[in-house]
């Protein structure tokens, strides 16, 4: 009986040992697999990084190149080199390096209009693991010539007095129009293709001149037409202007650096085809001819001269502030303001503008008789608030003398 146990035992431990045996084997390719994905590859550089000093903005780009020794048994081949900006440029051996050989990654930098520190860095990617080097130093910046100071923002070669196109307060009437300076501080002509320009329907846009020469000044015409936007208060457009002026784009505006692939027949479906790369790179370069401006207008309703206020609408809140007192974040509180009509022809609300998306605002009616009333619904979301809360919900209307009425929003939001 006691020799039956044992032998069961012995079975069992025996059958334990063989189960961990075999999932070891199972695991053993996984285990080997990571390791392979994590080391850093054979190359061993005569630096990691490299420090430009001091140099000058006007004084054209810079080279470093970085060299390296295959100290490994296998051949080693780069495939890609990433930088975290457009001002670096990549360059790197792309065959296969074989044991005992020496290869190469190249960064060259453009200082020009990056006066200041700077410190950038590439990822070498291998056929064996990754590298990471960085290049750093201080461009000191060139004097600035008169245009250069007339004309402070700066698109590639485009230069602009403001890339904000501000209006000012206009009113309903009509269509207002305003002429903007623009500058060619690069060396070739600067054409304007408004056909494939990205502009608002409200918004005309006219170039003088179309061919921008070199030195040359001119001028963007923005015609706003406030009738055709129908809408009211502080308002911003972005258009984008197209032009062939391609330039590259800052990782740091645009959240992309300048990559280098090397030529890659062998289909991986861990990262893009080299026809995809391809593609993604010539849709950046076509957009990258766009020059980006926004339009700033405030726009009020207008009123005939001289203003009837005996016969006019006249708006009434039954209160100018509504407050929430304390509210638990996560929840929506509302409110309700009475708006009456104490004039002798209609009151029609234009437009309800709240300042923040947490706050909604809806009006039981748009057009007020003389003499009656419309609720006001006010909604405040607390989600992603704490603390003290104070914000407007502006009411457009057409009384003249208090076409922008505004609501204060006021709370304190608990956890």
């Amino acid at each position: 009986m006691n020799k039956q146990k044992q032998n069961t035992k012995i079975t069992m431990v025996t059958s334990k040992m063989s189960t961990t045996f075999l999932w070891a084997l199972l695991c053993l390719p996984f285990f080997t697999y990571a390791q392979t994905q994590t080391q850093k590859p054979p190359l061993k550089f005569d630096a990691l990084e490299h420090n430009f000093g001091t140099i000058k903005e006007e004084g054209g780009n810079v080279t470093h190149v970085f060299k390296f020794i295959n100290e490994g048994k296998d051949s080693v081949r780069i495939k890609r080199v990433d930088a975290d900006c457009g001002c670096t440029t990549p360059s790197f051996i792309d065959t296969y390096v074989l044991s005992g050989d020496s290869g190469y990654v190249q960064a060259e930098f453009e200082p020009y209009t990056r006066p200041g520190e700077f410190d950038k860095h590439l990822t070498v990617t291998t056929t064996h693991g990754e590298v990471k080097l960085r290049i750093f130093g201080f461009v000191e910046a060139r004097e600035l010539g008169e245009d250069e100071q007339r004309y402070p923002s700066k698109m590639g070669a485009l230069w602009a007095v403001n890339s904000d196109l501000h209006f000012g307060e206009i009113t309903t009437q009509k269509t207002v129009s305003k002429d903007f300076g623009i500058y060619n501080g690069g060396v070739e002509p600067i054409t304007f293709d408004l056909a494939k320009s990205e502009v608002p329907d409200h918004i005309t846009l006219k170039i003088v001149p179309e061919n921008l020469k070199p030195g040359q000044h001119g001028s963007i015409q923005v015609t706003y037409d406030p009738k055709k936007a129908n809408d009211y208060g502080y308002l911003v457009d972005r258009i984008l202007i197209a032009t062939n002026d391609k330039v590259k784009e800052e990782e740091e505006e645009h959240g992309h650096g300048g990559v280098i692939d090397a030529p890659d027949t062998t289909p991986d479906f861990s990262v893009p085809t080299q026809k995809d790369i391809f593609e993604e790179e010539e849709e950046a370069e076509d957009l990258s001819g766009m020059k980006e401006f926004e339009v700033r207008v405030s726009v009020v309703e207008y009123f005939p001269q001289p203003i009837d206020t005996a016969n006019s609408p006249r708006i009434s809140l039954s209160q100018k502030s509504v407050d929430y007192g304390k509210a638990k974040k996560g929840t929506m509180v509302t409110k309700e303001v009475t708006i009456t009509n104490n004039g002798k022809k209609p009151l029609v609300i234009r437009k309800l503008k709240p300042t923040c998306s947490c706050v909604t605002a809806e009006i039981s009616k748009e057009e007020i008789k003389p003499g009656k009333s419309a609720k006001l619904k006010i909604t405040f979301d607390t989600t992603d608030r704490s603390g003290k809360q104070v914000k407007s919900v502006y009411i457009f209307n057409n009384d003249p003398l208090n076409a922008q009425s505004r609501v204060m929003v006021k709370g304190y939001v608990i956890d």
